[in-house]
């Protein structure tokens, strides 16, 4: 998943609203590194994001957890051909 300030006191994840110009926010997950780095890139020069994208390898039971404690879903993108 995507961290932003990671092991601070503002550390926080990275939603989406989905679908898209609705409020029903979403955890994203990737099944590969490589697809998460990638993803990072393009969020980074978002200008309304004020925080460093950074992707961070995580447990599927500590994001489970994560979307459990904040009651939204997770969309888990899939490895894509290139990475498998």
């Amino acid at each position: 998943m995507i961290v932003y300030n990671p092991s601070t006191e503002e550390e926080g994840i990275h939603t989406m609203k989905s679908p898209r110009g609705t409020e029903n926010e979403l955890l994203l997950t990737f099944e590969g590194l490589a697809d998460c780095i990638n993803f990072s890139r393009v969020i980074k020069n978002d200008p309304g994001l004020p925080h460093e994208p950074i992707p961070t390898p995580t447990s599927t039971e500590m994001m489970e957890e994560a979307c459990k404690s904040m009651g939204l879903p997770m969309k888990i993108v899939p490895m894509t051909e290139i990475e498998k």
